[in-house]
């Protein structure tokens, strides 16, 4: 799987978004997905929350792994 097509895999699971710098992955959830289950909390704290989340690697299998069950995670949460 190419770079493309691991970056459409993640942000076409629910709630997911993911960037890729210098050969790095990071995986998180959405910000309005974070700010929808925090109505009460500002934007600052509701990035603050996605970061906290975030996940880093290198490798894009490892990216996509993560990528699915933090997705499962969030959605089993509701």
């Amino acid at each position: 799987m190419n770079v493309n097509d691991t970056r459409k895999a993640i942000k076409a699971l629910p709630h997911m978004t993911v960037t890729r710098n210098d050969g790095e992955w990071r995986v998180t959830v959405l910000f309005q997905s974070v700010a929808a289950r925090n109505p009460a909390k500002s934007d600052r704290w509701c990035r603050e929350k996605q970061e906290k989340l975030a996940y880093y690697t290198n490798d894009a299998d490892d990216a996509l792994g993560t990528a699915r069950d933090m997705s499962k995670r969030w959605e089993a949460a509701k």
